[in-house]
């Protein structure tokens, strides 16, 4: 049974969803113990689970109103990061990230009666995947400038989306339990991506990508 049978689409925008019997079975399988599933998935901003409390500093597209401190427009006390917040200034991880380093600043901070900070976020840094082979990224260079760059470097700074990381940073060993590797392995790309076999193994033998000068982008 897929986690998607509890609630089907409507779940994505919903405030959460109790699973039958206090747990979901992954489409592999593997059954995760759970009495709250929370839909942190997809292009809008769920906005079920905040909507009748903080109405008064919601957006028409459902994100939340910060002030420089990261703190809902009108709520002291209650911060907001990531996708939801008007904080931007872009919807990435790492923007998510620098907004969480902020907040947790801010409340010892707070709590230590001393002045919060204002957020500001770094230079961007943006890294897109195109399927299995291609891809582009921007990311802050010497002087101030940015640099793009193309296919093999994408591809080989998210083997994996940056999962492995961010399991390490919760205190996890790795994902759905495995050992965690330092690069790519056939089983712990074809877990953690929902890969199929075949192609979980070309993408951890390697890139069979062109040089950029040589593909045709039109």
């Amino acid at each position: 049974m897929p986690v998607e049978a509890d609630g089907g689409e409507a779940a994505a925008q919903a405030k959460y969803v109790e699973p039958a019997g206090g747990k979901v079975m992954t489409q592999k399988g593997i059954e995760i113990p759970c009495d709250l599933l929370f839909w942190c998935v997809g292009a809008r901003h769920n906005c079920a689970s905040y909507e009748e409390h903080f109405a008064g500093a919601m957006e028409r597209n459902g994100q939340l109103q910060a002030d420089n401190f990261l703190q809902v427009a009108g709520h002291p006390k209650i911060f907001v990061a990531g996708d939801i917040s008007t904080a931007g200034p872009w919807g990435t991880v790492q923007c998510a990230g620098e907004h969480a380093d902020c907040i947790a600043a801010n409340i010892k901070l707070d709590h230590a009666g001393s002045s919060m900070r204002p957020f500001k976020a770094g230079r961007a840094l943006c890294a897109t995947q195109l399927g299995t082979t291609m891809g582009a990224a921007c990311m802050p260079g010497p002087m101030g400038s940015q640099i793009v760059v193309g296919h093999a470097i994408v591809q080989k700074l998210k083997w994996d989306c940056f999962a492995t990381k961010y399991w390490q940073e919760l205190g996890h060993e790795g994902a759905f339990g495995e050992k965690v590797v330092e690069g790519p392995d056939a089983q712990h790309l074809q877990n953690l991506l929902h890969m199929s076999e075949e192609d979980a193994e070309k993408l951890a033998a390697g890139l069979q990508v062109q040089a950029d000068g040589s593909v045709d982008h039109t």
